[in-house]
């Protein structure tokens, strides 16, 4: 089973996850049940959100601080987008136009900017590696500072690899070779 499988355990067609309303009530329902998925998250993280921020606030330990502090960035910037995905359902299922929603338009067929392939694939490159590297650090120096120091490579090389994910996606939008 797949991580969106686990968290949405129905399936979403493909071809509603296009910029177009549904165009049948099966279609409808299953935005809607997708929605309110995504409603009930952001709803149930909002108290999670605001407890990682006190405790950030008022940690004693700079290290469990500045932890909480990355933990709470990345709690917000999740919850932030999940909000503009629910927005761009609700756009989907009311034949209205949010301009918070997620844009979710591919460009133009003709319009890609196939320049920017080789560079982005370079990119892909660097990240991957850099990856590699960082987890060679945090494994090398695994109890400098009681582990602090590899705990916070390790999530810098999660970080890498999420961004060459995130590139290897634009690049497929850009109709790149990966």
């Amino acid at each position: 089973m797949q991580a969106n499988e686990q968290a949405f355990p129905f399936p979403v067609p493909e071809r509603l996850l296009t910029s177009r309303p549904p165009s049948s009530e099966a279609d409808e329902q299953s935005l809607e049940q997708l929605l309110r998925t995504f409603d009930r998250h952001v709803d149930g993280e909002t108290e999670t959100l605001r407890s990682y921020g006190h405790l950030a606030a008022t940690a004693t330990d700079p290290a469990v601080a500045l932890l909480m502090d990355l933990v709470v960035e990345d709690e917000q910037r999740h919850h932030e987008l999940l909000r503009r995905m629910a927005s761009r359902l609700r756009d989907a299922l009311e034949w209205t136009h949010s301009p918070d929603a997620l844009p979710t338009s591919a460009v133009p067929p003709g319009q890609e900017h196939a320049g920017d392939a080789v560079t982005l694939l370079r990119y892909i490159r660097e990240e991957e590696a850099s990856a590699a590297q960082l987890r060679a650090l945090a494994k090398q120096n695994a109890r400098l500072y009681g582990g602090l120091f590899a705990l916070l490579l390790q999530t810098m090389a999660l970080d890498n690899e999420k961004h060459a994910r995130i590139l290897r996606f634009v690049c497929q939008r850009m109709v790149c070779k990966v």
